[in-house]
């Protein structure tokens, strides 16, 4: 087993204790490909986490366990953005970017959808392999350290009428109208 796929349960592991101190509803999806459909070999992106936000339904969650540097983060195209948003495109739901500090506790996530970073990123290429990713400034990613925090998610990603509109479309859906 080598260290970076250590480095990342280690996230993931990190991630599950944040959402239950949170009192989170979620689901972990589990890594073994052996259990994963065929479509999740191919062209689309397996997320870790479903989470359910009240008001807001569920998103999907890719965690990512790096080293926090004060200029931001990168993400390769081929086999993490290319494939998200085609997750999104096939589930219509939409994946977020979950980033740990390697070095911390676990307590500060630093969140970005996987449209945000296409739109914000600088696209490079990786001298060493010839392949091709994006480098998003940290400014550009949602800092989330408390539960309540997660609400800027919603509003980061569909803006204020949209985050509007779906607590309208929550309250009439659980209010108990006259019959």
């Amino acid at each position: 087993m080598n260290s970076r796929i250590e480095q990342g349960r280690d996230g993931e592991k990190s991630f599950s204790t944040w959402l239950n101190e949170n009192n989170f509803g979620f689901i972990e999806i589990k890594q073994n490909a052996d259990d994963l459909a065929n479509v999740f070999k191919g062209a689309l992106k397996r997320p870790d986490f479903l989470i359910l936000l009240p008001s807001i339904g569920l998103i999907a969650i890719d965690v990512k366990n790096h080293n926090v540097t004060k200029s931001g983060f990168s993400l390769n195209i081929p086999t993490d953005l290319a494939k998200s948003i085609e997750f999104e495109t096939q589930f219509k739901i939409y994946l977020w970017y979950a980033y740990k500090d390697a070095k911390s506790s676990g307590d500060t996530w630093y969140f970005i959808s996987a449209l945000d970073a296409i739109e914000h990123g600088d696209q490079k290429t990786n001298s060493k392999n010839g392949e091709a990713f994006v480098y998003v400034p940290l400014a550009k990613f949602t800092k989330v350290q408390s539960g309540e925090d997660m609400s800027k998610l919603l509003s980061t990603r569909i803006g204020t009428i949209g985050t509007v509109a779906r607590m309208v479309e929550s309250y009439f859906s659980t209010a108990k109208l006259p019959r």
